[in-house]
């Protein structure tokens, strides 16, 4: 039995459901970069801005990790969330409402009810994961181009939003995460199961049923841990990186949000561009930038301030949407339920980044807060080093598949994506392996245990072995690691 591929090739096409995709995808990051970057919520005259702002967005990051954290105690019953209309239109409505309260406050004299607005929008704002769980059951490929897609749509309508007099910027406002809302349920009714990418039978069922501690023991914890610490770090920054929204007068002042989301696009090629490598390399990467980052935005303003603003922002995106990635095949590799895997990404995300922004208010000064950010983005890097350098990471942790001679290693789940049939007749082809050869290589190379290809094929283990050793004998390989990097590099050059 064939062993369906964990993600399509590379290229994806840019058809008219991947356009319709990323339109509504991008409709909610722009108002989420209206509704919390731009100056029209917030009276810029106000000298208790800067102090105003950083209770904004504590309460929206704080209430945003709730809303995730609600979605992860409740996911068995309201996935798949890109299909619940009734819990996705309860967002929305804490959407629109929050646009509605930071109207009536927008001026100072009610900063209570401007708050409440942000909570309330920063709660809503778990409708994107009703997005990125269509996104990770398409694979990292069509993640990626949806992604990528998203924020260069979303620029053009956060540039337009802003162009337009204060009463149509709210009105444009109040109707983009409905657009939205209708965008996605719209896609999922009439595209339901486009590129939708099934995971193997054999790996057991992720719905509900599993129970909750049995889904959880699928999920890989170092990603959400990596991406915990990493936000930490982005949260003592991040009322430095966006104040100078404050203090916008101009159109152009007003547009540099559009500086944060180019790098968010840029972020999102370098970690698809960097995965298909290494996935520790890509973390030695993006973990300076942010460091460097960091270091700008406590220490610099003006013209040098933007530029460190998009470094900031790069390292930042490249940092989650390489874990993003991790997590989608592990969605899709070992079933796990992607509800549940992308509310816990969601959750460490804005979790740290409070607790970051928190330990940032209490220390006394900028020296003390870059210390502190640096030894928690060493301790996220010494988090990872552990992670193969060829794109291919540990998963949670598997039985001993007892490959080599009978000694027990941790095979890590296969993460990189394993190509399509045609690509392993081709690898099968090359070094003369038997039809029964490939048949267990399909599976071997997928990371998934032994008993997996026992049960697939119906042969014993000693059947397995025998088969395993002519593999490797014939490719050279003394490993499934040494097999997998061979496999991927035949596969792709």
């Amino acid at each position: 039995m064939a062993v369906t591929p964990a993600s399509p090739p590379i290229s994806v096409a840019a058809d008219r459901s991947t356009l319709v995709d990323a339109l509504g995808l991008a409709c909610y990051i722009a108002y989420s970069y209206v509704f919390w970057d731009s100056p029209l919520f917030l009276d810029r005259h106000d000298m208790g801005g800067a102090a105003l702002m950083d209770g904004f967005l504590l309460v929206q990051g704080a209430m945003t990790a709730l809303g995730a954290l609600v979605l992860m105690a409740v996911w068995g019953r309201v996935a798949p969330l890109r299909r619940n209309a009734p819990v996705l239109s309860v967002f929305v409505a804490c959407e629109v409402l929050a646009v509605a309260l930071a109207v009536a406050g927008n001026h100072g004299e009610a900063a209570l009810v401007s708050c409440v607005g942000f909570g309330l929008s920063g709660f809503g704002s778990s409708m994107r994961l009703g997005w990125e769980e269509r996104m990770a059951v398409r694979g990292i490929a069509a993640t990626a181009a949806r992604a990528g897609l998203g924020y260069v749509f979303a620029i053009a309508i956060y540039t337009v939003v802003l162009m337009l007099p204060q009463a149509g910027a709210c009105a444009a406002t109040f109707a983009l995460p409905v657009v939205s809302f209708a965008t996605l349920l719209y896609q999922e009714r009439a595209h339901p199961d486009d590129g939708v990418i099934t995971p193997d039978p054999a790996l057991g069922s992720s719905d509900a049923h599993t129970g909750l501690l049995g889904s959880f023991g699928r999920v890989p914890w170092r990603i959400p841990a990596f991406v915990a610490l990493s936000y930490f770090c982005y949260g003592a920054t991040r009322m430095n990186s966006l104040s100078s929204s404050l203090t916008a007068t101009t159109l152009a002042d007003a547009l540099v949000p559009c500086v944060a989301m180019f790098a968010c696009c840029a972020g999102v090629a370098l970690a698809f561009l960097s995965y298909r490598k290494s996935v520790q390399t890509a973390i030695y990467i993006a973990v300076p930038l942010m460091a460097l980052a960091g270091i700008g935005n406590l220490f610099l303003s003006g013209g040098a301030h933007t530029a460190v603003l998009f470094v900031a922002n790069v390292g930042v995106e490249m940092t989650k949407y390489l874990m993003f990635y991790l997590m989608v095949d592990v969605i899709i590799k070992d079933g796990a339920p992607a509800l549940l895997c992308l509310a816990l990404l969601r959750f460490a995300q804005w979790g740290g980044s409070v607790l970051g922004q928190q330990a940032a208010d209490l220390l006394p000064s900028n020296s003390g807060v870059l210390v502190a950010m640096l030894a928690v983005l060493m301790a996220a890097l010494m988090l990872m080093m552990g992670f193969s350098g060829s794109a291919k990471v540990s998963a949670p942790a598997r039985r001993s598949d007892s490959e080599d001679g009978g000694t027990s290693v941790e095979v890590a789940s296969r993460l990189a994506a394993p190509a399509h049939p045609q690509a392993v007749e081709a690898f099968a082809e090359r070094y003369g392996l038997s039809p029964r050869e490939t048949d267990v290589l399909r599976i071997w190379i997928t990371g998934k245990p032994m008993t997996v290809v026992e049960k697939t094929l119906y042969i014993s283990q000693s059947t397995v072995k025998t088969h395993l050793n002519h593999i490797y004998a014939k490719t050279g390989a003394s490993n499934r690691s040494q097999l997998i990097e061979l496999f991927d590099r035949d596969a792709f050059e």
